[in-house]
């Protein structure tokens, strides 16, 4: 919660750069993943967990943006779907590597440490992916956004897509000095962030947190079998891949 903090994130993606927030949080989750394996004492389990959730607050606001700025635009909804598709899918995972874990010796040990492997495959897969190129031309990198356009579009897409995003940092620019927070609250900003807000709101009213942390407690009560259990996720895949083949409406 804190990194999500918008003064926080900010200063991520703005002064890093959203491969390096990436590269940060990937970090920062691995330590607390260690920390908590490693730990002795509920104190220190605690100081694990918060950290490891400082990494979640970095990465759950620089992914949707760092895949919709290289993304073309015909896939920007389905990636962001991905996205949640594979937290998920995730927590399936998860649930099931508990079930296979759990009755070890030191099995919540190694049941906490799992997460280290994609924590790796993370922070060292983005030495190979470009930085966006829509923060580079915020620097003044211009030459270097070009080159990360024509490495994933076509160059007349790519060319266009640098002038489209040229020409918002220069209005951005421009309006800058004058922006009020009070903007927010009025016309499309308005609705925008109405939407925004609803849609967090709704997602922890759903109960999400409880079940993704006793969801199998709640179907073994229930009197419900594992297949039960994995209809259920399908169900939820489905779900969050419907912006793929719908599209998205302008609010």
């Amino acid at each position: 919660m804190v990194t999500a903090f918008p003064l926080v994130s900010g200063f991520f993606l703005d002064a890093l750069g959203r491969k390096v927030s990436l590269m940060i949080g990937s970090l920062i989750f691995l330590l607390g993943s260690v920390i908590q394996a490693t730990c002795s004492s509920v104190a220190v389990m605690i100081v694990g967990r918060f950290v490891a959730g400082c990494s979640i607050g970095i990465l759950s606001t620089v992914v949707p943006l760092y895949q919709s700025e290289l993304a073309p635009p015909h896939l920007r909804g389905g990636l962001t779907a991905i996205a949640q598709v594979m937290v998920v899918l995730g927590v399936a995972v998860a649930a099931f590597a508990d079930a296979l874990l759990l009755p070890l010796a030191d099995g919540w040990r190694w049941a906490i440490l799992l997460p280290v492997l994609p924590g790796l495959v993370l922070f060292v897969g983005m030495f190979f992916l470009p930085r966006s190129p829509r923060w580079l031309v915020q620097h003044g990198q211009e030459d270097a956004a070009l080159r990360v356009l024509l490495s994933i579009r076509d160059e007349a897409e790519a060319r266009s897509e640098l002038q489209e995003i040229v020409l918002d940092q220069q209005r951005a620019r421009a309006s800058g000095p004058h922006l009020r927070w009070s903007e927010l609250c009025s016309g499309r900003n308005a609705r925008l962030l109405a939407v925004g807000v609803t849609l967090q709101l709704l997602q922890q009213l759903t109960g999400i947190n409880v079940f993704v942390s006793f969801g199998p407690r709640i179907f073994i009560s229930l009197g419900l079998d594992s297949a039960s259990l994995q209809t259920a996720l399908m169900w939820t895949l489905f779900v969050a891949t419907l912006p793929v083949p719908w599209g998205r409406h302008e609010p």
